[in-house]
Parts: structure tokens; sequence; C-alpha cells
């Protein structure tokens, strides 16, 4: 049996330092908690261990702080960002029924050190998880020390087994009390010896084994006169070192590695770790929430779902909806299927549900009258409603809140705007899978009355976030950008998206054919400048080619062979011909297979290229563009400008460039 214990300050002190600043919506920092529990779930899956438990520091003094006042006197307090997120972590830790342990008057190391120890005795293995070297001097052959370092984002670990130890040491493990007996220690502030090294110490203690040995032979030991010197007036600081460093393995700890089994999490985790926005660990884990709660309207509310199939009943409900404050309206993308809802009351509210399949009506005149401006409507995505609704020669009018934008307005480096993670983020409950959205949802194939339940869900989600998101703009001093530039906007990048640009396709084809012409004649003179033809595509080959045969300088060889990206070959291009042969054949490929053929495989049969504007993915406001990326066209050199000429205006048009 195998018993994990883990070092709780020092993993979640890597992960702070180990990883960019995190925060959910709330403000709280939540990037040392999440590394943690990265590093936990990796561990999990590396020791399979039956018993699981994690020790902590507390801030009150311990017995060796009050035997000597400077011990870690000189460690700098912690970061109040990570001091926040230590009672997060426990509070996380509880709820995945992960046991911790902390004991006021003793340091976490005593206690890894005294459940090690107590391990052992009942005949279990344990694998100690730190980064603090300390910890090494408790290995034995049934206690190892998993020593976790973090460097660039990356967290890894090594094994330090007796025999690794050895490897890398020369002594037992144990005798890792007598190193820094004489070394010291400057983060915990032990003194050790004065004037003497790791290095000095590390050879006294693989010759003699230990403080003890060391004196006893004192002066006749192997060392340098001025090393004797120092050892003979460090002999107090040695010893007094000696008793800081070692870690008490008898701590009054009540612990039995059976009572740590892994078990389950508990129903509180799932909403946690919505909280702290950790949707991936969600995933991971295999958390779910105790009872799956789609986003009704408030308890208090009664809410009538009804499926209108008759015209005349649809214009009742229709003039309902012009009375309303407001209209919550979801629409699958082909606009086959809309549910609507509204307050009817107090305490009551419609779902209307509309279906080309299901009504009696003219469908067209339905949704014309939905859409109309007299009815105030809150959406998801409402720029790309707003599209179908043009390109299917629909009204699109009446739209006075966006969800997504809003959201987007309120958080804008979320990234993650869809109704389901919004819902969890501001709500701490995950609603049901869109099903409505599949293919076949709402054919024989598919299962319609889960699709309907998820349909009507999500739109309840929306009118929820609406009543969140609204107030939230106002709090943030958004509401009058909202309002005036932002939401105005969809429906002109939806007009926009739909006129697309005309493009030249004549002069595309005649471009990329000179393209192609120069890339040849490029590739014949790489050729002979190699003196033998090869792909100049290929990485491998190029750089078998600059670097093995001709020998060209700076070469870095990576596992898959030399490098040959853009900057290494920029340093290199007056160092001989081939290499600014090779740049220039790289752009002219690019921008043929990217441009010129991308383009035309882009164009409608009228000429045009319609792309997608994004209003919620860059952080800074700007939009972004999309199938294809009409954005990143080229600009620096002659050649990518000319790309630019392949854009006209219609007849009797002109192409006006503003900023500002």
């Amino acid at each position: 049996m195998k018993c994990m214990v883990i070092d709780g300050n020092s993993i979640i002190n890597r992960a702070y330092y180990g990883i960019r600043p995190l925060t959910n919506r709330e403000g709280l920092y939540t990037h040392a908690v999440f590394g943690f529990l990265t590093t936990l779930l990796r561990l999990k899956e590396e020791e399979r261990p039956d018993a699981l438990c994690v020790t902590f520091d507390l801030h009150a003094p311990t017995f060796r702080h009050k035997a000597d006042e400077a011990y870690k006197a000189t460690r700098k307090p912690m970061p109040e960002e990570l001091r926040m997120q230590v009672p997060v972590l426990k509070e996380v830790l509880d709820t995945l029924n992960i046991p911790r342990y902390e004991m006021e008057g003793w340091e976490a190391d005593d206690l890894i050190g005294t459940i090690s120890r107590k391990c052992e005795a009942a005949g279990w293995d344990c694998v100690v998880v730190t980064g603090d070297k300390d910890s090494l001097q408790l290995i034995t052959d049934h206690t190892k020390v998993k020593l976790v370092s973090t460097r660039m984002g990356q967290t890894t670990t090594k094994d330090m087994t007796p025999e690794t130890f050895r490897e890398q040491y020369g002594f037992e493990p144990i005798h890792m009390i007598d190193l820094k007996a004489l070394m010291g220690d400057t983060s915990d502030n032990i003194p050790g010896v004065p004037g003497v090294g790791e290095k000095t110490a590390m050879d006294l203690i693989q010759k003699y084994g230990s403080v003890d040995a060391i004196y006893e032979k004192l002066p006749d030991i192997d060392a340098k006169p001025a090393a004797i010197k120092k050892l003979t007036a460090g002999e107090d600081a040695a010893r007094h070192s000696y008793w800081l460093a070692t870690i008490d393995t008898d701590a009054p700890l009540s612990f039995d590695p059976a009572e740590n089994r892994v078990q389950e999490p508990t129903p509180a985790a799932y909403p946690l770790f919505l909280k702290l926005e950790f949707s991936k660990l969600i995933e991971k884990m295999g958390l779910r929430p105790a009872e799956t709660a789609p986003a009704d309207a408030a308890p208090d509310v009664t809410v009538t779902a009804e499926r209108i199939t008759e015209e005349s009943r649809a214009r009742e409900v229709l003039e309902l909806f012009r009375k309303a404050d407001h209209v919550t309206v979801l629409a699958l993308p082909d606009l086959s299927g809309v549910i609507a809802d509204c307050d009817t009351g107090a305490d009551t509210a419609l779902s209307a549900e509309f279906f080309f399949e299901r009504y009696t009506g003219d469908w067209n005149a339905l949704l014309n009258a939905l859409f109309a401006a007299d009815i105030k409507k809150v959406s998801h995505n409402v720029k790309d409603l707003t599209r179908t609704l043009l390109e299917n020669g629909l009204n699109a009018e009446g739209f006075i809140f966006d969800t997504a934008l809003a959201a987007y307005l309120a958080d804008a480096t979320s990234g993650k705007y869809e109704i389901g993670q919004l819902f969890a983020a501001y709500f701490h409950t995950e609603l049901v899978k869109p099903a409505y959205l599949d293919p076949d949802a709402f054919s024989l194939l598919g299962d319609v009355t889960a699709a309907e339940a998820a349909f009507h869900s999500y739109t309840s989600a929306v009118d929820a976030l609406y009543g969140v998101l609204a107030p939230k703009l106002k709090e943030l001093d958004l509401w009058d950008l909202y309002a005036t530039a932002e939401l105005p906007l969809c429906r002109v990048l939806a007009e926009m998206e739909l006129a697309g640009c005309r493009v030249d396709k004549g002069a595309l084809v005649s471009f990329g054919e000179m393209l192609s012409e120069k890339a040849a004649a490029l590739e014949q003179d790489i050729y002979n400048m190699a003196g033998e033809e090869f792909n100049i595509n290929s990485p491998k080959q190029l750089g078998e080619i600059l670097f093995g045969k001709l020998g060209l300088p700076h070469g870095k060889k990576t596992k898959t062979g030399w490098s040959t990206n853009a900057d290494v070959l920029e340093k290199l291009r007056y160092e001989a011909p081939i290499v600014g042969a090779v740049l220039e054949y790289r752009q002219y490929a690019k921008l043929k297979s990217t441009y010129a053929e991308g383009l035309l495989k882009a164009m409608d049969p009228d000429g045009r290229i319609r792309t997608r504007f994004q209003m919620t993915v860059t952080a800074t406001g700007r939009l972004s563009s999309t199938e294809p990326n009409l954005q990143n066209i080229p600009t620096r050199t002659d050649l990518g400008s000319e790309i630019r000429r392949m854009f006209i205006p219609a007849e009797g048009c002109v192409l006006v460039d503003a900023d500002y």
C-alpha cells in the first residue's frame, strides 16, 4: 500500500511563481490553486496512491522559532496574492475529500516526517511530494521523496530514493542533516559553520559521514588547516544548526494511513470549481453537479411553456410581446425554430415555442413580425442572428441587449462567451448540453424531447444573464459605450459581412501565375547553388544542405534536425546567396498558397469574399476577421501590398480608408 503526502506550502508556492496570474470574475487570484491542482492530478496519475493527504505550515511560531529567534527570520513575507489563495486551496481540498494536516508549534516538515514514519510502521510505503530538499533526510527503503520544480510554467519531478540520493550526493540520505549543519541554509537562516561552503561540507560528509565523526577526529581530519580552524571555532554553530535542520519524526500527530484512503470528491466540489472558473479541471476530475440544474426562471415565477402552431394564437402572443418590457429570443442557426420568453405578470411568464415544421401559418411573416422594431428583444450573439435574418430577407430590428457582447465588455480577457460558460461563471450552475444545436436534434434520428428542453433552458439562461449583465455594465460605467457603439455595430457588421469585398479575379489569377513562375525560377537557382535537388520545403533536408553540406555558421540542431526558421535564416542572409534565395522562395510560395490560391477558394460566384467579423475575440476591443482572415494580408513588402490592389470597389463606387 502507498500513501502520498504533499507539502502544501511548497507546492502552492511553486505554482504561484510558475504560472501567470489568473483571476475569476470576482477578482480572486486563482493561479496558485490551479497550478497546485494540475500538479496533484499528474502526481496521482504517476503514483496511483492508495492514500493521500496534504500538510501545511501555520502562521504561529514553532518550537524552533521559540528556541532561536533568527530561524527563518530573513524570509520575505508571503505575497498577498498568494496568501489569499491558501484558504481557497484548503477549501478545495476539503471538497475533494483530501485530508490536510497542520499543527500549531510544528512545521509541515515535522508532520511529513511523522507521517512517513507512521506509514512505515503500519507496513505502508510513503511518497513525500515537496520542492524542499530538507525532506531528503527522510528517504528510506520505504519512503521516497518526489522533488518538484517549476520553470517557465513547466512542472517537473525527480524521484529521490536511497539509490538516486547516494548517486547524487555520495552518502546516505540521513546525513543531509549533517551537510546542512556544516554549510548552513540561507533560506531557513540556519548558520552552519562560518566560512564552510557547500563544496567543503560535501567533501567532509562524503569522507567522514557525520558531524559527530568529524568532530571526533578533529584536528586530524583530511582537510586544509584553514577549514580545520573554522570547524574548531564553529562547533557550537554546527551542533545548533544540526538541531535546527533535523526534521522531528515524532510529532504528537494522530495519523493512520488507512484513514486517508483516496475518496471521491464531495458534492460541494462542483459548485466551488465553477466559482473558481476551473472548467478544464471540472472535466479532468469528472466533477458533476449533485443534480443537473436547468436555467429555469426564479422559483417564485410560474413559467408556461407553449408550442405555438396556429396563426391566430401567434398574433395574440406577438401582441403580448409588443407590450412586454423585453422578450428573450433564441433561434436555431437555420431559423427553423425560435423560443421567445417574456413575463406575463408579477409571478408568471410565457415561454413560446415556434417551429417551422409545426407552424400552419406563414413562417416568414411570423419571423418578420417577431424580429420587427416594435418588439424589444434580448438575445445572444446578435450580430450572427442579424446576418442570418438579413440573408433571408427578413426584419432584424428591435434588439436591445446582446448577452455575449455584454459579457465581453465586462471581461474582455476571458475568451469564453458561450451561454453555458457564462451561466456557469455567473450562477455557479452547469446547464445541460446544448442538444438543440445538434444537426439531427429535431429530426427522426434525434432526441427531440431533450433538444426542446435544452432549447428552453438556454433561452431562460440568456434572460438570467441579461438580469446580471445589464446592471454590471452600468456599474462598470460601460453602458453608454455598449448602447451607442457596440450594440448598433452588430447591424453594421452583419450588413458588411453580407455585402462582402469585391475582388478582381483575373488580376488574382495572373498574380498567382507570376508567383509560380518566380518560385520555379528561384527553385532552380537554389538547386544550382546547392549542387543537387532536394525538397526546399523540408526543414530537415534544407538544414542538411545549409549546415551539413555548405557548412554555414550559427547552425542550431533540434531533436528533428537543423533549425531553419525565419530568424535563423535572416542571420545567415549575407553569409551565402542561397540563403537569400530560400527566403525569397518562401515568400513567393506563401503568397501563392495563402493568398493567391486561398482567396480564390474563398470567393463566392459573384466575385466577392465574405469574411466573418468577430466582436468578442481580441482583448483590446478591436475586431478580428475569420473565414477568411482579411486582416493579415501583408503590407511590409511590395509584393504583399500588390494583393491589396486586388480588392476593388463596385461599379460607380470608391474605397475609403478611414482611421482616427
